[in-house]
Formats: C-alpha cells, structure tokens, sequence
C-alpha cells in the first residue's frame, strides 16, 4: 500500500503537467511555452517539474514515446488472420483511429498549426513499418500479394503512408464528424482500391491507337 500511493502520485503529476504541456501548446504554440507555464497551469511547482523532467523538451520527448508505444502495441501486425475486405475496416486500421480517438487532443495540436516538427514524421515512419511488415507477412504466407508489384514497394507504402495521414488529418478538423470503425473502412477501401477506383472511376487499359 505504501508502494502504491507514492506510484499514484507520480503519475497524476506527470498527467497534470503534460496536459497542461498540450493546452498551452493549443493556445500559443510550444515554442512560447516555459516551465513556469506549465507548473503554473498544472499548480505543480518548479522543484517538483525538475524532479521528474530536465526541461519541457524532456517531458514532451516521453510523452510522445509512451503515446507511440501504445500505437505500436496496438497496430502491430497480424491482428488477424482473414484477408482484407472492402466491406468492413481492417482490424490495424480499427485499432490505429482508436488509438487516435484517445490521444485526439495530442495529435490535434501536434499536426496542427502550432504543433512541434518531427511529430508528423515518427507518426509517418510507424506507417511505413507497419505496412513494409504486413507486405513481408503476405509474401512469406503467399497470400495477398503473390504477383509481382506494378510500382516500386517503397514509393507504394509511402502514398499508403500519405492516405493514412490525410484521412488522420481530416477527422481530427472535423473533430471526428463519423465514428471509429467508419472512418478506418474509407481509409481501408482507399488504400486497396487506389483514389480513383474509390471514386469510381472506370479504368481502362489502352492496348492500342485507332
């Protein structure tokens, strides 16, 4: 018990500054953002901060880590065993805009005009892991994706990488106008259907003039 009450505390303060850390940025960008700012909005003081972070750097740089540990927990491939279908969301895509939905506040501000550079980065290069493990999965089980690719992997993954973050983008403006499991199957049949299929616009291949 004893143990217990000293852990709780630590956590509470830890939350309290970095909410404090993530409205401060909403309001005036983290740039403008001091120590004394968050310990006055946390009513932490300035000797408890320093006990647990050298600086706002610090406590920014493991927010972050402890929110993208979570993601990766959560989307690490394979969460399931059937193929992907463009009637329901694959399971990574569910669990990746749940994890968003928890931590909108986070990424809101942090993709937002007043957010802080690398965050749109790390949140890219989780993205392209994720999927560079799937396509690795589909070629080992030889389901999925048996044929040859008609674009190079990597510049594939880096427009799935780019959807993702624009469909990302969209919901947290919208301040998340439809639900979880929706928004993850509009981003599923874009990624497989490619923009203009998902518009449904006829392709057609061109085997010869006249």
């Amino acid at each position: 018990m004893s143990k217990t009450k000293p852990e709780l505390r630590v956590r509470r303060t830890r939350k309290h500054l970095w909410d404090a850390l993530i409205r401060l940025t909403t309001e005036k960008g983290y740039h403008a953002v001091s120590v004394k700012d968050i310990t006055e909005r946390a009513m932490v003081n300035r000797v408890t901060f320093y006990r647990h972070y050298e600086d706002k750097h610090d406590l920014l740089m493991r927010g972050m880590d402890e929110i993208f540990d979570d993601l990766v927990a959560r989307t690490r491939p394979p969460l399931s065993s059937y193929r992907v279908s463009l009637d329901r969301p694959a399971p990574n895509a569910s669990a990746f805009f749940q994890h968003v939905r928890e931590y909108g506040e986070f990424y809101r501000v942090m993709l937002g005009k007043n957010g802080v550079s690398g965050v749109e980065a790390r949140i890219r290069k989780h993205i392209d892991e994720l999927f560079h493990e799937r396509l690795e999965l589909a070629r080992q089980s030889q389901s999925g994706i048996v044929a040859e690719t008609m674009v190079p992997p990597d510049l594939a993954i880096s427009s799935i990488s780019a959807i993702v973050l624009s469909m990302m983008r969209w919901w947290l403006e919208g301040s998340f106008p439809v639900d979880g499991e929706e928004i993850a199957l509009y981003t599923t049949r874009l990624i497989v259907l490619g923009p203009y299929r998902a518009l449904g616009v006829e392709i057609r291949t061109i085997t010869g003039e006249g």
